[in-house]
């Protein structure tokens, strides 16, 4: 009794001096907490910390774009450039590099080779995406074909292979060991993640422990690689360096909870590819986990037939019954408040700022986002 008094009154304690440094941000730390709901409503508006996230680093944003055009040309085939600009260009919010040149921003770096960085966190990303569609089938991804759809396999895993080489090619120029070593191991544990994916389909015994390592390897790894990368290139107290690639880890944890969820509950136009393909995939995922490991004898029958199946687009909607019957979602969603708690918690050392700020608003955000 005496430790839940005391729990509340820490809680109180906590909101109170927040709402006098921050009250926008004391508000909706509460409501992240106590008030919201699971939804996944569309958080797209001007006034969302991405878009702000985006002006406030848009000169360094045009020259990475620059650099894409630049590093994606070819003097043997148009397909390099072609498929590129096509990946580059069909929809995403570039959050990986803007991530990278705003933790340069926070201490106030002198030079250019921030942009370098982002673009090669960029180039990273949009590799693994085109290798991602190979592997996984896909036909849409951000509502667009996929490059694989228009051009093929071969072209798509080639093309990806050109730019984890320019990835490199970009990390070398700005001749920063430490941010080679931070990108390059990152690189490898996002492709042991997806070998050991590859090597779990329709596995019914993953464990939640299976799945963050996985997520956090897959995901969460390049979002925290892409923080700390620029806080290091732009000389950031290792403190606050560590801090940032923990804040990331935790963004990119609660981002991929919140896309797993989404793969089940919203639509293909809102999702921007086609809604139950992970499902589809045989991909056990967070929602399927928890509702396997609270199922009754029927239901838990049905899940392990269903995700083994050769024939799932019949069974989703009767799956997705289920899962909401036990609560999968919402649980699921509470675990991602978890992660975006601890992110917001690793971000109180770092100094405060306008992107400091926009870095919380930002992750609590995330939970209401719809594709």
């Amino acid at each position: 009794m005496y430790l839940f008094m005391f729990n509340i009154f820490l809680s109180f304690k906590t909101y109170t001096i927040a709402l006098k440094k921050e009250p926008v941000y004391a508000l909706k730390l509460f409501r992240l907490k106590y008030i919201m709901p699971g939804t996944k409503e569309i958080n797209n508006n001007s006034n969302s910390s991405v878009i702000k996230l985006k002006h406030l680093v848009q000169a360094d944003l045009e020259k990475v774009n620059q650099i894409i055009l630049n590093y994606a040309k070819s003097e043997v085939t148009e397909l390099i450039p072609t498929i590129t600009n096509y990946i580059t260009n069909s929809g995403g919010k570039r959050i990986r590099p803007i991530l990278t040149l705003a933790c340069a921003h926070m201490f106030d770096i002198k030079t250019s080779r921030h942009v370098l960085l982002a673009t090669s966190v960029e180039f990273i990303h949009t590799a693994t995406l085109l290798h991602d569609d190979v592997i996984d089938e896909s036909s849409t991804r951000r509502g667009v074909a996929t490059a694989n759809q228009l051009w093929g396999n071969k072209a798509s895993i080639l093309v990806g292979d050109y730019l984890f080489s320019q990835a490199f090619r970009l990390m070398v120029e700005t001749s920063s060991i430490q941010a080679l070593k931070i990108l390059s191991n990152a690189s490898a544990i996002i492709s042991e993640g997806e070998v050991w994916q590859l090597s779990n389909i329709s596995n019914i015994n993953i464990t939640k422990e299976n799945y963050f390592k996985l997520i956090r390897s897959k995901t969460a790894q390049l979002f925290s690689a892409a923080c700390e990368v620029g806080a290091v290139i732009a000389d950031g107290e290792p403190e606050y360096t560590e801090a940032l690639a923990q804040y990331g880890m935790n963004l990119g944890m609660a981002f991929q909870i919140v896309d797993d969820v989404l793969d089940y509950t919203t639509n293909d136009e809102q999702f921007g590819k086609e809604a139950g393909g992970d499902f589809r995939e045989g991909k056990v995922t967070l929602p399927f986990i928890i509702a396997l490991s609270n199922a009754d004898e029927g239901d838990r029958k049905f899940l392990e037939t269903v995700i083994t199946s050769e024939n799932k687009d019949s069974m989703f909607l009767e799956c997705v019954k289920i899962l909401k019957a036990y609560d999968a979602f919402d649980k699921a969603l509470n675990i991602a408040r978890q992660f975006v708690e601890q992110g917001l918690e690793a971000l109180e050392i770092c100094p405060d700022s306008e992107t400091k700020l926009l870095f919380k608003n930002l992750i609590i955000e995330l939970l209401n986002r719809s594709h």
